[in-house]
């Protein structure tokens, strides 16, 4: 009678350790390579079903441990290459192998940074920024307005008191804050009437104020740009 007992404790267990061993963590592990052997780092194995992702390494290695039984349905994928499905039953060492797809489809371009908004067809190149562009930037004043969407120009406040807070001195391309020539409509723009005290690159300049041209006025704005912006700078 105590055999008997002792049997079929020892059965039930057997029976709760192959069931809690079934729940435990199962691991996988391998390289991901093109058809000629290459390794593919970077590449994506995803296990379906389940939100467990991991990539491979620099050397194309990759290691998945996941608290699900198998068998396990594995998508591996790769930039330039054909996602493919694999069947996996067992823990253990798995390696996947992706074929190059030969040629792409139809290619949709979605955006880009770059505008052509540079016109060549001028003695001197010169970019021309659209009044839309220049309020997209979210800034109320023409200077910062600018600034936002030519890399080239520059417009700083420098938070000194008294009449200088109201004008910003703007520079192109390193020239001094005096030597940029501002147009509207072809004509020249005048000057501030204060000079500039403060510590900076402006220090004794008179530069032209472009925060007293209202940005709602203007159409569209000119920026001269490479050599030629050594000798004028824009035109609103």
């Amino acid at each position: 009678m105590q055999i008997k007992k002792s049997i079929t404790l020892f059965t039930l267990l057997f029976l709760l350790l192959t069931n809690v061993s079934s729940f435990g963590q199962n691991k996988i592990s391998g390289n991901v390579t093109n058809e000629n052997g290459e390794i593919l780092p970077g590449a994506t194995i995803q296990l379906e079903g389940a939100s467990s992702i991991t990539i491979t390494d620099s050397k194309g290695q990759y290691t998945l441990n996941v608290n699900k039984p198998f068998p396990w349905t594995i998508t591996v994928s790769y930039v330039g290459y054909v996602v493919k499905e694999f069947a996996i039953t067992q823990a253990g060492t798995n390696h996947f192998r992706l074929v190059e797809i030969g040629t792409l489809g139809t290619i949709t371009l979605l955006g880009t940074r770059g505008k052509p908004r540079t016109e060549v067809n001028r003695p001197v190149p010169i970019d021309v920024v659209q009044a839309k562009e220049l309020q997209n930037t979210g800034q109320i004043e023409l200077g910062q307005q600018l600034q936002f969407a030519s890399p080239s120009f520059n417009s700083a406040k420098y938070g000194i008191n008294g009449s200088l807070v109201y004008a910003n001195y703007a520079t192109l391309r390193g020239m001094g804050p005096d030597q940029l020539l501002v147009l509207v409509n072809g004509k020249r723009r005048h000057q501030f009437s204060i000079p500039h005290i403060g510590f900076s690159i402006a220090r004794g300049s008179v530069v032209t104020d472009l925060n007293a041209i209202p940005f709602l006025a203007v159409e569209q704005t000119g920026i001269l740009r490479d050599g030629a912006s050594a000798q004028y700078g824009s035109d609103a």
